[in-house]
């Protein structure tokens, strides 16, 4: 089958004949959720007559799942239990547990292999030395603090067996990894076949890459990977950030023309909450921007970064040039993420007017003038201190409301009350969580 074959009954799944058989069978085009990049342009669609994938007839691949440890007692169990029965193979290489981590493998699992390397500041060569150690073909990489949901689990072999007939091109599936703060990833490339002689560069954050084709099609499944090793508590016991911070430093040192590891390094700079280490990290950031192609993927990382920098700091001005260049660069940056951009620069924008006129109208208040609406000026003290509260000087407010010589009109002490009383809802959510 061509991966054109596999879009064509994606897309024309309602109107392919089956018979019973061949429609259980057929369920398994459901769990595609994506193909990447698209091919629609690449072939000519038409009517599919029979779909050829028989669940009578079906080879299923033998598959290994790869695990890397080292002291994941925490989570291992979890872990393997969550594959176990639907793998024909678990390895795990292990790169030093001074833990129980080997003892709850051997004690909880039969028939797994572990395989004991050393460490060498290297995760690209543990996974490919797991490539190569992996007794079958077809290669799930599954990260010893994941596990997969389980009640997706038993649709990995069903997946496979569709995917591997594809014979036109070079592919691997992507599983989403579902993080324990709600963030999802869709582009994992976590299972794959080492008939497309994959290998994997890069001390840390590691890409996969083909020997054999330039070119690397991503197809999502609608499979879940669990993951929650960046939980603070974990992320700081096991001291990630000061082992991510030393290899990608490494990093920069073998490839300083590469600006991958400006950005990753800009990105560990920020876990450590240091307003030092945000200067630092800027500058990384804008060494990025000085690397040759804007076509270059983390291009757009760095000025989503660099924008939420400016935006903390409600640096209008070069905010104002991030979103220019964005547009005049038509760099690649996510329709949702540009709206928000121009959202909160007018909102930054909005917030230093209303903060000069409330200044400025500061200066009048209380002096002897000719106004033809209050000769007290109650209405500008009222309006200034509606100001105030729009821009969240919440202590000035308090000071024009208990001035007992102004007399507040009831629609804005309306609108004051109403907003606190949602300001004491999001307040009360906030502690639930």
């Amino acid at each position: 089958m061509f991966l054109s074959d596999l879009v064509n009954c994606i897309q024309n799944k309602e109107e392919i004949p089956l018979n019973k058989l061949e429609n259980e069978a057929a369920k398994v085009l459901d769990y595609i959720t994506y193909i990447s990049p698209s091919i629609k342009d690449n072939f000519t669609s038409k009517k599919i007559n029979k779909f050829n994938y028989s669940s009578n007839s079906v080879i299923y691949p033998l598959i290994s799942c790869c695990i890397l440890t080292k002291n994941e007692e925490r989570s291992i169990q979890r872990c393997i239990g969550s594959i176990y029965d639907w793998v024909d193979e678990v390895l795990v290489i292990d790169t030093g547990s001074t833990d129980a981590t080997l003892d709850i493998i051997n004690n909880s699992f039969n028939g797994i292999r572990i395989i004991k390397k050393e460490w060498n500041q290297d995760f690209s060569e543990v996974r490919n030395f797991g490539l190569e150690a992996v007794q079958y073909q077809w290669v799930f990489f599954l990260d010893a603090d994941e596990y997969v949901e389980p009640n997706e689990a038993h649709i990995l072999k069903n997946i496979i067996a569709l995917v591997d007939t594809i014979s036109d091109c070079c592919y691997c599936l992507n599983p989403s990894i579902l993080d324990h703060n709600g963030d999802k990833y869709i582009r994992t490339r976590r299972i794959l076949n080492k008939k497309f002689n994959f290998r994997y560069k890069g001390r840390v954050h590691e890409e996969l890459y083909s020997t054999q084709s330039n070119e690397v099609f991503d197809i999502g499944i609608a499979l879940t990977i669990h993951h929650d090793g960046y939980k603070q508590e974990v992320f700081s016991n096991k001291k990630k950030a000061m082992r991510n911070s030393e290899l990608i430093k490494l990093m920069q040192s073998e490839e300083s023309h590469n600006p991958k590891w400006n950005y990753f390094y800009a990105r560990s700079l920020l876990t450590e909450q240091n307003g030092r280490n945000e200067i630092e990290a800027e500058q990384q950031l804008l060494r990025v921007l000085e690397k040759e192609s804007i076509d270059n993927e983390y291009i757009p990382r760095s000025l989503i970064l660099l924008s939420q920098f400016y935006i903390k700091r409600a640096d209008t001005v070069n905010l104002k040039k991030i979103i220019t260049l964005i547009k005049e660069k038509k760099v690649a940056i996510p329709t949702v993420d540009l709206i928000y951009l121009e959202m909160a620069l007018n909102l930054m924008v909005s917030i230093g007017k209303m903060t000069n006129i409330r200044k400025h109208a500061e200066e009048y208040i209380g002096s002897v003038n000719n106004s033809l609406i209050n000769s007290r000026n109650d209405h500008l003290k009222n309006m200034t201190c509606l100001y105030c509260f729009y821009v969240g000087d919440f202590n000035k407010v308090g000071t024009f409301l208990n001035e007992k010589e102004t007399s507040c009109p009831e629609d804005i002490t309306d609108t004051i009350h109403s907003c606190l009383k949602l300001l004491n809802k999001m307040k009360n959510m906030l502690i639930q969580f």
